[in-house]
Order: structure tokens, then sequence, then C-alpha cells
């Protein structure tokens, strides 16, 4: 099993360390899927609205079908 890596700063506390390190092995996170969330062709289409508010989309309707 590859070594857990903290992505907390370094003045963590020791608790803050344990904690994180010990919820990564628990909940390992698939990067690949962040990828994917920020691809209007790979995400989701329950996120669609969040992707284009977080792109600054000007012109948005919720009533537009998955392909426009």
């Amino acid at each position: 099993m590859a070594e857990a890596v903290s992505l907390l700063p370094s003045n963590a506390t020791p608790w803050e360390t344990a904690i994180s390190l010990t919820s990564a092995e628990r909940r390992p996170v698939d990067l690949s899927a962040l990828s994917r969330l920020w691809d209007p062709h790979a995400c989701p289409v329950e996120r669609l609205p969040s992707l284009a508010a977080d792109l600054s989309v000007d012109l948005w309707d919720e009533g537009w079908g998955e392909l426009k």
C-alpha cells in the first residue's frame, strides 16, 4: 500500500495531521474524477449548472437539454 501523504500546512497540529492521514487511508480520492468535473463533455449532467457558474458562463437556462 502506498504511504499516505498529508496535504496540511507545516503548522498543522499533530492531531490534525493524524486525522488527515487516517482519513486519507480510509477514503482515497480518485483524482481522475476531479479532472472530469472540469470537462463539459465528461462532467455529470447534474453538475453542468455548477460548471457553468464556475466558468462564468453568461447565458444559462436550466431548461436546456444536455447536448446544448
